[in-house]
């Protein structure tokens, strides 16, 4: 009889043991909700201030467009355009990245035009 209340007794205290890790657990688990409900929040707030920036700088762009065409006026009309044309051999090293619609960069050095037309562009697209 002593061996079983011994035995029961140690049960009773692994039991005990084992309710307060499911508690700690359990307070673990609320505290790491909490926790990402902040994250959630903040990634929103996140999103939107990009999209604000993202706004702000087609604005931007936009705005810069009408200056540039307000100074050619003023300078005479006098755009830079840039027609890229595709390789003849595409073998031939060429370091060719596109960066925006009115930058390249041609192997480590920006130029910067008024408008560049990629290869594929069409006669019609660039006469426009």
């Amino acid at each position: 009889i002593q061996s079983i209340t011994m035995e029961r007794n140690d049960a009773n205290y692994r039991a005990e043991d084992q309710k307060r890790e499911v508690e700690r657990l359990q307070k673990e688990i609320i505290n790491a909700h909490m926790k990402l409900e902040k994250m959630e929040t903040k990634c929103k707030e996140e999103a939107r201030n990009i999209r604000t920036m993202e706004d702000r700088y087609i604005m931007e762009k936009m705005t810069n467009a009408e200056l540039r065409k307000k100074i050619c006026v003023m300078q005479g009309n006098i755009r830079v355009i840039c027609r890229v044309r595709p390789l003849s051999d595409p073998n031939q090293y060429a370091q060719l990245k596109y960066i925006e619609d009115d930058k390249i960069v041609v192997d480590m050095h920006e130029f910067e035009f008024d408008k560049v037309f990629a290869p594929d562009s069409s006669q019609l697209m660039v006469f426009e």
